[in-house]
């Protein structure tokens, strides 16, 4: 009988490469898993020094800089009276700004383009000669459109119309020292109401802005922030109401939500936020503006019925009433507050 052939087994060695990636990728995920591991078991001996620098003091190690800390202890700590560091809105800095006294007076204009036959020399000049140290515009008002130039995302996806580019201008008369006041409208803004319905109130409410709305807090603080950077010192929001949540207590409450929300997301920037309080139905409560001036530098109010906002603004003021409350659109230049005329152009 014919002897059946064996059967040959067939040996496929593993590749030396696919080995050595398989080995490397194993010492990789090794290693992420140590330093992981590391990282939040020592992340509370992590300590930051007065110079800003950064060191891991593990106390089973304490004894590698027990030299170092006794001789920062042995240092002798010499305290040095150091005047503080001017700031964009140290009422006042380098460029000028506001007088001593911190007292606006001021005038409004109704244009910072250049195209508009804007002389800059004739501003200071009229400046030096009424000793006036502040410009006030309104740059976006209750249609929603700008009188600048804005590189925000949300201008530009939404088509939002905007005016030039005033920055240079800005940038101009601060250097003049002036102090710059830029006027928005908070809740009144139709284009936005209607170009992003997420920031709306209400389909009821044409043109009015949720102060609950995350779309509306952002495009706020976003503006706020934009016409810091480009050189305004002071930003002071108008139609800071809404009448269908005037008169109860939980209507105040969301306004001052949506103030403390945006005093937070702005508390990096040294930014005076202050706010019209006329024609509001808190404008003579001194409790709520009693809280609103924790949150807001300055009260404007308009000369034709300002007697309320301005009785209550003095009580809750006090000796602060001179600096912190505006009349504008004045036909005389009161002896008591801050002043905002209108500019007379030929």
């Amino acid at each position: 009988m014919a002897k059946q052939p064996k059967s040959k087994k067939i040996y496929h060695a593993r590749s030396p490469v696919a080995s050595f990636f398989k080995v490397f990728g194993l010492v990789i995920l090794i290693l992420i898993i140590i330093t992981v591991v590391i990282f939040f078991s020592f992340q509370k001996y992590i300590v930051y020094t007065s110079d800003g620098e950064l060191h891991l003091k593990v106390p089973f190690l304490s004894f590698l800089y027990d030299d170092e800390d006794r001789a920062a202890s042995s240092a002798v700590d010499i305290v040095v009276d150091e005047p503080d560091t001017p700031s964009q809105n140290d009422e006042n800095d380098e460029n000028g700004n506001l007088n001593s006294d911190n007292i606006v007076r001021g005038i409004s204009v109704d244009s910072l383009d250049p195209a508009d036959g804007i002389l800059i020399e004739q501003y200071l000049s009229i400046f030096e000669q009424r000793e006036i140290n502040a410009i006030s515009i309104e740059l976006k008002g209750e249609t929603g459109e700008l009188k600048f130039y804005s590189s925000s995302q949300t201008v530009s996806q939404l088509g939002i119309a905007q005016g030039p580019d005033i920055s240079a201008t800005v940038a101009q008369l601060r250097e003049g020292g002036v102090h710059m006041i830029a006027v928005i409208s908070a809740f009144e803004d139709s284009t936005l109401a209607i170009k992003s319905p997420a920031a709306a109130l209400s389909q009821r409410s044409s043109g009015i802005l949720d102060p609950t709305s995350e779309t509306t807090i952002s495009y706020i603080t976003d503006m706020c922030t934009e016409l810091y950077k480009m050189g305004f010192d002071e930003i002071v929001l108008n139609n800071f109401y809404i009448d269908e949540l005037s008169g109860d207590e939980a209507s105040i409450g969301v306004l001052t939500n949506f103030a403390a929300e945006l005093d937070s997301a702005l508390e990096i920037y040294d930014m005076r936020l202050s706010i019209k309080c006329d024609d509001t139905a808190w404008a003579g409560d001194t409790e709520i503006l009693a809280g609103f001036s924790q949150i807001f530098y300055r009260f404007y109010a308009d000369e034709a019925d300002h007697e309320i906002a301005s009785a209550a603004a003095q009580t809750v003021l006090g000796e602060e009433f001179s600096q912190r409350f505006v009349l504008i659109n004045v036909y005389s230049e009161p002896e008591d507050c801050g002043w905002i005329g209108k500019l007379e152009q030929d």
